[in-house]
C-alpha cells in the first residue's frame, strides 16, 4: 500500500520535475571594484576619492525563457572611499609664541579611509544574447542593502596608525541601489559554467540619514564566478 502511494506521488510530480530540468542554477561570485562617494554638498565635493573594495555572493537562478533568467541571492559587499593624502598639522607642530609651524616639524602625509560593509539582496534580470557554448549576456536590476558596520583607517605616511570597526551613527540601516553588468559565460560541461563580467552599481537612496548632507555610494569593477545547473 505504501509502495502504491509512493508510486502515485512520483507519477503526479514527474511532469513538473521533468519540466524543471535545467531551469534552476546556483552560482558563486567574487569581485573587486573601485568605489566612491557622491556627496550632495558643494562644500564637501572633492574631499573624497575612490577606494578599492570587494564583494562575494551566492545566487539562485531561475530560467523564465530560452535566453532569460531571474537571479537573486545574498552578497557581502565592502564599499568605501578615502581622503586625498594631505599634510595634517598638530598642535605640537606650531611655535606657541609666533603661532607659525616649527622649522623642525616633519611634514608627513596623512589619509583617512572609510570602508562600509553591507549585506545585500539583489534581484536581477539576466539575458543571454547568444545560446552557444560561449555566451554574451547582460544583467540589470536593483539591490536592498542592509548596513553592517564601518572600518575606519588612519594612515600616517605609509603606515597604519589606527584601525577601528564601529557603527556609523548617521548610516541608514537600509537603502537601495541599481545594478548592471555585461559579461561572458563559458559552458564547461552539461551542468557547470564559468562567467566573467564587468559591473556597475549606484545608490538610488542615500546611504546616510541626510541631516547634514545626503551621500550616495557607487562602484564599478570585475566579477568572476561559477554556475551549476540543478537537476
Amino acid at each position: 500500500m505504501k509502495i502504491c502511494r509512493l508510486l502515485a506521488l512520483v507519477i503526479c510530480f514527474l511532469p513538473s520535475w521533468v519540466a524543471a530540468q535545467n531551469r534552476a542554477a546556483l552560482d558563486f561570485q567574487f569581485g573587486a571594484h573601485q568605489s566612491g562617494l557622491i556627496v550632495k554638498n558643494p562644500i564637501l565635493q572633492g574631499e573624497y576619492i575612490e577606494n578599492l573594495g570587494y564583494s562575494a555572493g551566492l545566487h539562485f537562478n531561475y530560467r523564465i525563457g530560452d535566453k532569460t533568467w531571474l537571479r537573486s541571492g545574498v552578497r557581502y559587499s565592502v564599499l568605501g572611499y578615502k581622503t586625498p593624502k594631505k599634510v595634517l598639522r598638530w598642535g605640537t607642530d606650531f611655535d606657541p609664541i609666533t603661532g607659525l609651524p616649527r622649522e623642525d616639524s616633519i611634514q608627513i602625509l596623512s589619509q583617512f579611509i572609510h570602508n562600509h560593509r553591507y549585506f545585500e539582496i539583489p534581484i536581477l534580470g539576466h539575458f543571454n544574447f547568444t545560446a552557444s557554448k560561449l555566451a554574451v549576456y547582460t544583467e540589470f536590476g536593483f539591490s536592498s542593502n542592509f548596513y553592517l558596520n564601518t572600518e575606519n583607517v588612519y594612515k600616517k605616511g605609509s603606515a597604519v596608525e589606527n584601525r577601528s570597526i564601529q557603527k556609523d551613527p548617521i548610516a541608514n540601516p537600509l537603502h537601495f541601489a541599481v545594478l548592471g553588468a555585461l559579461g561572458i559565460n563559458y559552458q564547461l560541461g552539461n551542468q557547470n559554467s564559468l562567467f566573467f563580467q564587468t559591473n556597475i552599481r549606484r545608490d538610488i537612496s542615500p546611504g546616510n540619514d541626510g541631516k547634514r548632507s545626503s551621500s550616495y555610494l557607487y562602484s564599478y569593477g570585475l566579477d568572476l564566478g561559477t554556475r551549476f545547473l540543478l537537476n
